[in-house]
């Protein structure tokens, strides 16, 4: 369980608002005993 806030910026490209970057912070978070959190970030191939 968490939550926390995303802090994003955006960049107009051909007449669309596309995502340039985004970061999360946790306020608060648990895990259960065996639990990863924050998961691992997705590998990029």
């Amino acid at each position: 369980m968490a939550f926390g806030h995303y802090f994003e910026t955006y960049e107009k490209r051909d007449g669309r608002w596309l995502f340039t970057s985004r970061k999360l912070t946790y306020l608060f978070s648990r895990t259960s005993p065996g639990g990863i959190f924050p998961p691992p970030a997705p590998s990029q191939a």
